[in-house]
């Protein structure tokens, strides 16, 4: 508002006489209407509910499926737009003031020491682009040539003495001489930099240290850095979201930097903006020896990582790894210990996650473990579906800007896989049933009353809250000695189950778009 109104040609003359309208700030704003118009659109579309019953509600279903896409992608659009004038805003830009017929530059204060972007949006860059043609001294911002030596191998001490005044400074991308000698494993031209003071902590616009930067493959030249007490004092620092040495340490997968970086006192536990742990980003690591891996899992857990450990979302390494589609990081958290049977804070268990992968190797590794604990039937909190209904939703390409959609082949491993898993399932809820008749036919309330509260604490880790009081209202027939209603109520249960059981069966060679999955979804 307050760039607007210094450039708005409607203010005041004494405040203002003859001044445009900011280019940029047109432009954000323009973009902002237009975000907004869409969004007005959308609400629109969906401000008069349907009734329960009317046939068109599904049909709302399906194109609000394409509409959630849509409000993501405007949600991105603003941020972008947000940071983009935030960008501006903290640019020296000069705004040029009239004083009656005399026209006076006016210094904002502020100055441009780096800029960068992340992703491909040529409308992103066009802004940028337009906003450093307002930008002065933008030219004269270049690689001294103390970056060059650093990066080069050599020649870093005749750079600074030519350039003293370059050894911090950082470059138009915002990384300093003492980033580049990292970077190109140039140990000469780092023990120089060291030897002439640079400041060993130096951040990039990332918020990364060089230390950081070392831990991430290179643990000859992290050794180097942890030498020097500068470096350890601040070994727990985090980047701009949080994230420490060790968590590029365990991200990148060396066992050597980790090890480093433990020994010399990192906080195994600290976690980033996302709460995550060093250990929850295994899953992200590119590890070639599945030895070594093990071998990061036991020490990180020596130093006191949780193996079951939940970020701000509820997940954990394990969950993590299957999302990622880290095979042989999942199957190292097994052997260690982590459990198959967590489940995130939007009720998504390890089949949901599995239906997101970003590798189905995972799928085949799973069908190879015991799934008998698994709870086939779970349904997370957003959509309200299962496993196969999280697949479902991929496929119509829900989350198009963060999963690949699975292959026609890689649909029907899945299909096939969980419904081997659901109808094990099934077929022990019958067992189940069967042991509760039996029981009632002993007329034993002990044993009936202990295999009710076994569907009761199936159900409440299911968060099937109507079973778990349908159970319960059944252990008061036990109490009251109605045994005949309860016989009514488990056979008929017990038939009904079987039925499903015989439509899984007919599912299973189906493919997501038969009308047979939609019950299983």
């Amino acid at each position: 508002m307050q760039a607007r109104e210094q450039t708005d040609p409607t203010m005041p003359a004494q405040r203002l006489i003859g001044a445009k309208e900011h280019p940029l700030v047109s432009l954000t704003i323009q973009e902002l209407e237009e975000i907004l118009e869409e969004l007005n659109e959308i609400v629109e579309k969906y401000s008069r509910s349907r009734k329960v019953h009317d046939p068109k509600r599904y049909t709302d279903k399906v194109k609000w499926l394409s509409d959630a896409g849509k409000i993501e992608e405007l949600r991105e659009r603003a941020q972008a737009t947000k940071s983009n004038l935030h960008m501006a805003i903290t640019f020296r830009l000069s705004s040029m003031v009239d004083r009656g017929n005399v026209r006076q530059e006016v210094e904002v204060g502020y100055e441009l020491k780096s800029c960068w972007t992340f992703g491909g949006k040529p409308e992103v860059d066009k802004v940028i682009d337009k906003a450093l043609s307002f930008v002065q001294g933008w030219d004269e911002v270049s690689t001294t040539k103390v970056h060059k030596a650093a990066a080069a191998g050599g020649g870093v001490l005749d750079a600074l003495r030519e350039q003293p005044w370059a050894i911090d400074e950082l470059d138009e991308y915002g990384r300093a001489p003492i980033h580049f000698a990292v970077l190109s494993d140039n140990f000469e031209g780092l023990e120089q930099l060291m030897a002439a003071k640079a400041d060993l902590n130096r951040q990039d616009p990332a918020g990364c240290t060089p230390l950081m930067r070392a831990s991430y493959e290179n643990d000859a030249m992290l050794q180097k850095l942890l030498e020097h007490s500068e470096c350890q004092k601040r070994i727990s620092q985090g980047n701009v979201q949080g994230m420490t040495a060790l968590h590029f340490a365990v991200s990148s997968g060396p066992l050597a930097c980790t090890r480093l970086l433990l020994e010399a006192g990192a906080p195994v536990s600290k976690t980033d903006e996302n709460g995550r742990a060093p250990i929850h980003y295994l899953g992200w690591g590119n590890q070639e020896h599945q030895q070594e891996i093990d071998d990061i899992i036991k020490l990180l857990q020596d130093y006191g990582a949780d193996i079951e450990s939940k970020d701000n979302l509820g997940r954990t390494p394990i969950l993590w790894a299957c999302r990622e589609g880290n095979v042989p990081v999942l199957g190292a958290l097994v052997r260690a210990g982590a459990s198959l049977g967590a489940i995130d804070s939007n009720g998504n268990g390890i089949l949901h996650i599995t239906a997101l992968s970003n590798d189905f190797d995972v799928v085949h590794y799973l069908a190879e473990q015991d799934l008998e604990e698994i709870d086939t039937q779970l349904r997370n909190l957003s959509q309200d579906v299962t496993p196969l209904g999280s697949l479902w939703w991929v496929f119509y390409e829900y989350f198009p800007h963060s999963t690949t959609v699975p292959t026609q082949e890689q649909q029907q491993t899945f299909i096939t896989f969980y419904f081997k898993l659901l109808i094990l399932d099934l077929e022990r809820h019958m067992l189940t049933l069967r042991n509760i008749q039996e029981a009632i036919q002993d007329r034993d309330s002990e044993a009936t009353t202990e295999l009710l509260d076994i569907l009761i604490r199936r159900n409440e880790a299911g968060f099937r809250q109507e079973l778990v009081g349908w159970y319960r209202a059944l252990k008061f027939y036990v109490s009251d000695g109605h045994w005949n209603k309860l016989k009514e109520a488990i056979c008929e249960e017990y038939d009904e189950i079987s039925e499903k059981t015989e439509r899984a069966a007919i599912a299973r060679g189906k493919t997501l778009t038969d009308p047979e999955m939609e019950e299983f979804s």
